[in-house]
């Protein structure tokens, strides 16, 4: 997500699979576990799509998930704390 931070509209093609890289600055995260979840939008709502969590490691400033292909359309990945804060948002396209 850091990386497309600042790029209005990502697309991604079918077919392909997703990578997530979350990134920290040292001491900078106040949790230990984080969770990554993708909604696909679609007639005004958003369903979940894909929900993965894992500790944060304690050697690595960042945190590195796959999410296999996913279909066609538009979706809005969350990187959440355990508590439920939301840490970063980003919207993306398969198409």
């Amino acid at each position: 997500i850091k990386t497309v931070a600042g790029v209005d509209n990502v697309v991604i093609s079918p077919g392909a699979p997703v990578y997530i890289r979350f990134q920290w600055e040292e001491g900078g995260l106040k949790t230990d576990y984080l969770k990554v979840k993708i909604d696909k939008k679609g007639d005004g709502k958003e369903e979940e799509e894909v929900l993965l969590g894992r500790r944060t490691p304690s050697t690595a400033h960042y945190i590195y998930y796959m999410v296999e292909p996913l279909d066609p359309g538009k979706y809005h990945v969350q990187v959440i704390t355990k508590d439920g804060e939301t840490l970063e948002d980003k919207e993306f396209a398969v198409e």
